[in-house]
């Protein structure tokens, strides 16, 4: 008998669901605190760009750029709606296109049998499966066609454009007021003082067992709602207090 794959017929590992489970956990965060990339994304900034620009492998303790990428990708679907995605990842291929296509490289480096050889294997696999272009529809396609010429992330970045042109200040301020356009406002240091004291306080506190003494962030988020008429979730909580506890350590 032969053994059983955990991977076969689509299903996935533990170690994969574990993977999938904490980039949508720090996808929500990352969209909370930076709800700006949503146009960075817009302006060409591809998911690459927009983890490196934040350092989004450093900051959740990820393990590889490509866990990184997969939480900006969460992140985005938090703030931009499923059309508007696909759009905008058709502006992004266009762009990649014509980068590649004006330095030489990939198919434009190939000789004219290559070309025609490639052309034939790869249209007739994306026709087969129905992905790129043959998912499009015609409105689609007209769209990606009228904006195939604009330049990529990597212009962006390159010519210190967009985010890349912002300092930490600016930065700051601009997420701000694109976490008060979505809905989403940013923490008074009134509130974050409140919320420390809470934190402190035994009534807003586990009873015993296994969290015995730490932050109840359930309760904390109803008091915190009651005063401030703000609605904060569990993981916006947790984030503020791993900084409050950070900037503790580090004054101590």
């Amino acid at each position: 008998m032969t053994a059983r794959n955990p991977a076969r017929k689509g299903k996935l590992t533990r170690q994969q669901v574990a993977v999938m489970r904490l980039s949508t956990r720090a996808g929500r965060q990352l969209a909370e605190e930076h709800p700006e990339i949503a146009d960075d994304y817009r302006h060409g900034a591809t998911h690459e760009h927009i983890a490196q620009a934040y350092r989004i492998a450093e900051t959740y303790d990820l393990h590889s750029e490509t866990n990184a990428m997969a939480v900006v990708r969460c992140a985005l679907r938090e703030l931009i709606s499923e059309e508007e995605r696909s759009e905008v990842a058709n502006e992004h291929w266009q762009r990649h296109g014509q980068n590649i296509y004006e330095q030489g490289r990939g198919i434009h480096a190939q000789t004219p049998e290559q070309k025609a050889e490639a052309r034939k294997a790869g249209g007739l696999r994306v026709y087969e499966l129905g992905v790129g272009v043959c998912a499009l529809t015609t409105e689609q396609k007209a769209t990606a066609g009228r904006k195939g010429g604009k330049k990529g992330g990597r212009t962006v970045y390159e010519r210190g454009l967009g985010i890349y042109a912002l300092t930490p200040a600016q930065k700051l301020q601009a997420s701000k007021k694109g976490a008060m356009g979505i809905g989403r406002m940013p923490w008074s240091d009134e509130e974050k003082k409140y919320f420390a004291d809470l934190c402190n306080d035994p009534a807003y506190q586990h009873g015993p067992g296994t969290y015995r003494g730490s932050p109840d962030y359930e309760t904390i988020v109803g008091e915190l709602y009651r005063k401030f008429g703000i609605k904060r979730t569990v993981i916006s909580l947790q984030h503020i207090r791993r900084k409050q506890k950070a900037d503790s350590a580090d004054c101590g």
